[in-house]
């Protein structure tokens, strides 16, 4: 971390880290949005080399050792770079559409291969992701095929017991929504 610091402050290059900022900002929206594919995805894992050697000449005014956010704002753009190149990478690995990552060329969900825990890191150019073995435990299975977090599941017990208590006692179910929306509140 010292010799990031160091080389930051020491550089004489000509580059600003908000102009690379806004750079990656563009790349990242326009080709890894929400819906992505292969081909953008491809596209933008090739540009970071670039963003990498716009970055490695990198120039910041303020050299102070106090309060020195063009500091911070370069170390910052460093570790986006990474995490973006790592998130690209992932989103190419992940060939199937997931919350908020919707590969268009893989438009369903693949609950076999991908209900499981990932892991990823990158270490120099390495990057690497390894699943856990075990498939997420105590998900609940929908009507419609739909997986859900095993804490959904729970909330989703307390609803029926509640809707369930209320019908019981002779509530209509538009009644019961407000009553419980207050009961989730003061229980979360």
């Amino acid at each position: 971390a010292i010799d990031e610091v160091n080389r930051i402050l020491e550089s004489k290059g000509t580059e600003k880290a908000v102009e690379i900022r806004a750079s990656l900002q563009v790349m990242m929206t326009d080709k890894c949005g929400i819906f992505r594919n292969a081909c953008h995805l491809h596209e933008l894992a090739g540009e970071f080399g670039k963003l990498h050697d716009r970055f490695g000449n990198i120039r910041i005014d303020d050299k102070s050792a106090v309060f020195n956010y063009d500091l911070l704002e370069a170390i910052e753009l460093g570790h986006m770079l990474e995490f973006s190149e790592l998130i690209v990478a992932g989103a190419l690995a992940r060939e199937e559409s997931r919350g908020a990552h919707s590969r268009t060329d893989f438009p369903k969900r693949d609950d076999v291969k991908w209900l499981r825990h990932t892991l990823a890191w990158k270490k120099g150019k390495e990057m690497k992701f390894d699943m856990s073995d075990e498939v997420i435990k105590g998900a609940l299975i929908t009507r419609n095929g739909e997986v859900l977090h095993p804490g959904v599941k729970e909330a989703m017990k307390k609803w029926e017991d509640f809707l369930a208590a209320g019908k019981a006692s002779g509530f209509a179910e538009k009644e019961l929504i407000p009553s419980l929306l207050d009961r989730l509140k003061r229980e979360l």
